[in-house]
């Protein structure tokens, strides 16, 4: 069997290379070796030495990438608050359709209960005129209710589904950048 014989670039030791040999360790210092052969010349380089400019590479890159990252996640998470903000503007504005409807739905059933009470059935006692009062008031109010919670429901769908996209990219960013802040640090 054929050697080579070489001298480690680590520590100094002698080393001895067969043909078949890729990779191995300094019998001295431990240090692991490639063997790179190219038109009839061998060189050793230290594998410890690529993995540090990798790592150094890496941390490099990772730093950038934090960068970059924060200032995405910031400005995805003032998309969000321009949406949220246009929401709210829509349920107010939705509120106040409700309120006005309520108004229009208890004005018209006082008027509607005037009506049938004075007009259509002028020999009630005076007492029913104020049932009839209280029951188109208390159906405008169920009325109301009924169209605050809808558009409750509604509004909240509708968050919930601006968000979904919002809230999955905040959380990619998140983790993206924590997953760069551990390779900064190490």
């Amino acid at each position: 069997m054929n050697f080579i014989s070489m001298k480690c670039p680590n520590c100094g030791g002698a080393l001895e290379i067969t043909a078949e040999m890729e990779r191995f360790h300094c019998g001295y210092c431990g240090q692991e070796q490639m063997v790179e052969r190219r038109g009839g010349t061998v060189l050793l380089k230290l594998v410890d030495g690529l993995a540090k400019v990798q790592r150094g590479t890496d941390k490099t890159a990772a730093e950038l990438a934090l960068v970059r990252l924060k200032q995405e996640l910031d400005t995805t998470k003032q998309e969000w608050e321009k949406v949220d903000q246009n929401l709210k503007l829509r349920r107010k504005s939705a509120d106040n359709v409700g309120a006005v409807i309520a108004l229009l739905l208890l004005i018209g059933g006082m008027i509607f209960s005037v009506f049938v009470c004075y007009i259509l059935i002028p020999t009630l006692p005076s007492y029913s005129i104020a049932v009839c009062l209280f029951i188109s008031m208390a159906f405008a109010i169920a009325i109301l209710i009924y169209y605050s919670i809808v558009t409750s429901r509604k509004q909240n769908e509708l968050r919930t589904q601006a968000w979904r996209p919002f809230g999955e990219k905040i959380k990619d960013l998140e983790g993206q950048i924590e997953i760069n802040k551990r390779i900064c640090e190490s």
